[in-house]
């Protein structure tokens, strides 16, 4: 995996017709959000999306966001390259002009890119993976920059788990956007939980799982096993409740920061939101699409 290709997937992968259905109404709308928790699959849509077009013949660049966007600079040398893997020709000279005079010349490099896209009379499809790992308001405001001037020859296509940067974004009506959002509530998430952590107890039994153990091996592989150990024990014995509050989650875990726990789990976009007209509740999230 790079910066500028999707993420290499070793096994199948389920088509989601449906939901790629959902994205083609969008049609040629300049924004298109997917912005659901963590472990939904965002980038794999992300990626099958882009392996339609692009066998349609739409020239689809990738982004995939890190720490180091947090610098507006560096976030737009990466556009620009990312850009330029898939027209080398494009904007040529703007990332020695970035280069030699950094934060003074934004403006100038989003405008040029602009205007060479319209002039060019050529439509990019953008897709700007992991965008929840921006927080810098600098780059934000870049990105903004760009969804506000720019033309109709250029779509981006973003995935976050965060509503972070979302208001300044998707709430310009004028840029023409539109969302995926995949916040459902129910109960399937604690099964899907419990039972990771059942397989990997009894390893050698693994296929007693049955159907259901295929999703847990995706939660194991995609979530848990990257979280801190800290964060993905509490998460597993919090799970069994469909709601839950800091003093509950303090009992099922026998951490005394229930409450703190659950908001940072619930910042992640861990599979936990809060609940609206019951302040210091939360709500696991399901990980079905018809809960």
């Amino acid at each position: 995996m790079t910066k500028y290709r999707p993420p290499v997937v070793l096994r199948s992968l389920v088509a989601r017709d449906r939901l790629a259905d959902v994205i083609r109404a969008a049609g040629r709308r300049r924004l298109i959000l997917i912005n659901v928790p963590s472990g939904y699959g965002k980038s794999t849509l992300a990626a099958q999306w882009r392996a339609l077009r692009m066998r349609e013949g739409v020239a689809v660049a990738w982004l995939t966001v890190d720490d180091d966007d947090n610098n507006a600079v560096w976030f737009l040398a990466h556009l620009l390259e990312s850009i330029r893997m898939i027209r080398p020709a494009l904007a040529a000279s703007l990332a020695q002009v970035l280069e030699e005079h950094g934060d003074d010349s934004a403006r100038y490099v989003l405008t040029s890119l602009i205007d060479e896209i319209h002039h060019n009379d050529d439509r990019i499809t953008l897709v700007v993976d992991e965008w929840h790992r921006v927080s810098d308001s600098q780059t934000t405001a870049a990105l903004g920059f760009l969804l506000e001037h720019g033309c109709h020859h250029l779509q981006l296509i973003m995935t976050s788990w965060s509503h972070a940067g979302r208001p300044r974004l998707v709430g310009r009506r004028r840029c023409g956007a539109g969302c995926l959002n995949g916040r459902v509530g129910g109960r399937p998430t604690a099964r899907y939980f419990v039972l990771t952590r059942r397989c990997r107890r009894l390893k050698p039994a693994r296929s007693a799982c049955g159907a259901n153990d295929v999703i847990g091996e995706f939660l194991a592989e995609s979530v848990l096993d990257t979280l801190e150990p800290e964060i993905a024990d509490f998460m597993l014995a919090t799970s069994i409740t469909e709601r839950t509050c800091g003093a509950l989650a303090s009992a099922l875990s026998e951490q005394p920061r229930g409450l703190a726990m659950l908001e940072e789990v619930a910042r992640r976009g861990l599979f936990l939101h809060r609940v609206d007209d019951h302040p210091g509740w939360f709500r696991i999230t399901s990980c079905s699409p018809n809960s």
